[in-house]
């Protein structure tokens, strides 16, 4: 039942939203929708890999998602241990957000 709700549209949009949310925070902070975010991204990793958390954002778009795949991009958002949030590197950000593109 859990898997059915990530993988429903409004679930999924909601969670491109938020990737595209993190790469306006690093380029432009201005510009998102939520301006106070609780926990700050990776600015320079998630600026090295917005192609990808853009690509993966219009990937959860997809009509027929795999759950695995929702679930690793929910994982990125709301981990706080994430290569999104500091801490990691681009590199590492890229690996998780490639890993979640591939699962969807």
């Amino acid at each position: 039942m859990r898997a059915r709700q990530l993988v429903q549209a409004p679930a999924r949009a909601r969670l491109a939203a938020a990737l595209n949310d993190a790469v306006r925070s690093a380029e432009d902070p201005r510009t998102v929708a939520f301006p106070h975010p609780q926990v700050p991204v990776a600015g320079r990793s998630v600026r090295a890999c917005a192609a990808e958390l853009r690509d993966l954002a219009r990937a959860l778009a997809d009509p027929h998602p795999r759950a695995r795949g929702v679930v690793l991009a929910r994982d990125l958002l709301t981990d706080g241990n994430s290569p999104l949030y500091p801490g990691a590197t681009a590199d590492q950000l890229r690996s998780r957000i490639l890993t979640a593109r591939a699962a969807l």
